[in-house]
């Protein structure tokens, strides 16, 4: 089974970045008539853009056998079944469930996606010993 992404508020801000500094470097690279670096980090800013918007487009938790894998350009992780220590989810205030797998890191692996719901019972389906941490 194939679950679309979406994006967070912390990964917007790390796009942010990713895109702004090169549009400050070429913002300054004119200022200082040097218009030559700055179509170069123009461009680079342009780039970065297109391979962001792509990114979020293509990026997926993709259920397998016998384990999760999350495609995405920039990163991707292969989550074991076995590996799944515990199941945190949380409520939101509008009622949106969060879910979180703690995988054996420091930082438990938050999952975003845009149904939630039908991950967290394809997990279940998958893995129905994983113990679930209710958080209200």
């Amino acid at each position: 089974m194939r679950f679309k992404t979406v994006a967070d508020g912390n990964s917007l801000f790390y796009v942010g970045i990713i895109v702004l500094f090169p549009i400050f470097l070429s913002h300054r690279a004119f200022v200082s008539e040097l218009p030559i670096f700055g179509y170069l980090f123009a461009g680079l800013a342009a780039a970065a853009a297109v391979a962001i918007v792509v990114d979020f487009v293509r990026s997926a938790y993709i259920f397998e056998d016998d384990m999760i894998v999350y495609k995405a350009i920039f990163g991707g992780e292969k989550i074991a079944y076995d590996k799944i220590a515990e199941v945190h989810t949380r409520r939101a205030a509008d009622g949106r469930l969060h879910l979180y797998l703690s995988i054996g890191r420091r930082h438990p692996h938050k999952v975003k996606v845009k149904d939630t719901e039908s991950f967290f019972a394809e997990l279940m389906r998958r893995k129905p010993d994983a113990p679930i941490d209710d958080e209200q």
